[in-house]
């Protein structure tokens, strides 16, 4: 994958949220999703030219947070992520007021318009989520792309 990409907070919260099999302990279908999608997430990864926004990094503190995840898994996270990424994409003034544009342009969340807009400056072509709209093209060069769905090609 040679575009820039960048990873929405919703994707990379699998990480967190997959578990290791216990020996002769049954696995919930929810954790065995859970599994799966963090494995992806983390090919992807590996592979990707990684976009990260200061936004992600907070939203990913937030959720650890709320759900009660490890938080040295966190840590070890952000440090992984951080060590990853071609580029942490800041949340400034400027990306603040073009992420209000984008909001009311696309009729987006706020905060969905905060990571785009951080995305854009930052010069990506693909938007890793799995809450927005497959397919979407926001200002003519980012493809937003829902890496779990089937037959999701994740070139834009």
């Amino acid at each position: 994958m040679s575009a820039r990409t960048f990873f929405d907070t919703n994707v990379l919260v699998y990480i967190l949220q997959g578990s290791q099999p216990r020996a002769q302990a049954p696995v919930a279908s929810a954790e065995q999703d859970a599994n799966l999608k963090a494995e992806l997430i983390l090919s992807i990864l590996e592979r990707s030219r990684v976009v990260l926004g200061v936004q992600v990094f907070n939203e990913l503190c937030n959720v650890s947070l709320r759900r009660s995840f490890s938080w040295a898994a966190t840590m070890a996270l952000l440090q992984g992520l951080e060590e990853l990424s071609e580029e942490i994409a800041p949340l400034t003034h400027a990306t603040h007021r073009f992420a209000l544009a984008l909001r009311q342009k696309y009729r987006l969340q706020l905060y969905d318009s905060m990571r785009l807009a951080a995305a854009l400056e930052a010069g990506c072509s693909l938007f890793l989520s799995e809450d927005m709209q497959d397919g979407q093209v926001i200002e003519g060069t980012l493809t937003i792309r829902n890496p779990f769905a089937s037959g999701t090609s994740l070139m834009p």
